[in-house]
């Protein structure tokens, strides 16, 4: 870890987590390390709210219709579920906002949408499909001369791992054609 995001971030441990239906507003540099900050925040966020109460719970009444072991529908049916009951939206202009998995699976339960973009879609899925024991990573899209500019989940399914992009609400398995790729393990 970058010693500048370690520090950012707390020596890599989440410390003073937000509070359910808080989230975190923190500007962040136009270099690559506001990129690595917000990836790392976005995995600490995955490791400390996949072990929510809440997120396990609703992550397993999910997939209580699927066979026992059955990896594949476990993840697709967790994936189709946020399909339907998010939306991506963009940030604010000129900020980066990373609202926690919580408060956004709060909102949904409560019946309201889920509006993120596709960093907050991407961290909520693999909450939830962490808080169920899947292993995932986050793989990030971009283009020659831009960079890397978007996010989405990946999941070992038993045989490969699946792409899962809620911000475009592409199937199960499909993702947006980039020039780059680069995938972080959660």
């Amino acid at each position: 870890m970058h010693p500048l995001i370690g520090r950012l971030l707390g020596i890599g441990r989440l410390s003073n987590p937000p509070r359910q239906g808080e989230a975190r507003r923190t500007p962040l540099p136009d270099t690559m390390e506001g990129i690595r900050f917000e990836i790392e925040k976005m995995k600490q966020y995955v490791n400390h709210f996949s072990g929510d109460p809440t997120v396990i719970h609703a992550a397993r009444n999910l997939i209580s219709v699927c066979p026992d072991k059955d990896w594949a529908c476990e993840q697709k049916t967790i994936f189709e579920w946020l399909k339907a009951h998010t939306r991506y939206v963009l940030d604010p202009r000129y900020k980066e906002v990373l609202v926690t998995p919580i408060r956004l699976l709060n909102d949904i339960l409560s019946g309201r949408m889920g509006m993120e973009d596709c960093d907050g879609l991407a961290t909520l899925l693999a909450t939830m499909l962490s808080a169920v024991g899947h292993p995932t990573r986050f793989r990030f899209g971009g283009t020659k001369g831009v960079g890397i500019h978007h996010v989405w989940v990946r999941a070992y399914n038993g045989r490969r791992w699946v792409d899962m992009d809620l911000a475009e609400k592409l199937p199960y398995g499909k993702h947006r054609h980039f020039d780059l790729y680069e995938e972080e393990t959660i």
